[in-house]
């Protein structure tokens, strides 16, 4: 059987529009993100047969799409946000990046809980309670059986610095 691409419609597709809750001005950098996260590039492997394409769904955390935003090498909205926010940009000494990131922040979280689409906070996530321990992080430890405590993911993952990497 060949595997088969399957195009969707715009219309098909949730996405949130992000505006703030006291900025009105936020909505017109057009900013929007999709609403579930999806990938079909995973392959599982059970009893000798590998199953290619694999739909695999999460939700997300709101600093996760905050990072993707302002980060440089993906889509680089950090000075197209401080100007929205006329905040002076001449020096890194008045701290307009870390504005940035929390009013983006901000934005976010409302404009998904706006749109009723799942969101979590980076606060909440850390008050979810173990599902299982942690994956060790090398192969060496692995093989010695080794836990790592009672985490549902790794700290850097559950509590991601709220900053872009730019900050």
């Amino acid at each position: 059987m060949e595997p088969k691409m399957y195009h969707w419609n715009r219309d098909e597709i949730l996405e949130v529009e992000i505006e703030h809750p006291a900025i009105p001005k936020f909505k017109s950098l057009g900013l929007r993100w999709y609403a579930v996260p999806a990938i079909t590039n995973f392959s599982m492997h059970v009893g000798g047969i590998t199953y290619a394409c694999i739909p695999f769904n999460g939700w997300y955390m709101g600093t996760e799409i905050m990072r993707d935003f302002l980060d440089e090498y993906r889509y680089n909205k950090m000075e197209d946000i401080a100007k929205v926010l006329k905040l002076d940009t001449s020096s890194e000494q008045t701290l307009w990046r870390d504005r940035v990131a929390l009013e983006l922040n901000v934005a976010i979280l409302y404009s998904f809980q706006k749109a009723k689409v799942t969101m979590v906070d980076k606060l909440r996530r850390m008050q979810v309670k173990p599902v299982r321990d942690s994956v060790p992080t090398t192969l060496p430890d692995w093989k010695r059986g080794q836990r790592f405590g009672s985490v549902s993911a790794p700290l850097a993952s559950v509590h991601p610095p709220i900053h872009s990497r730019q900050c």
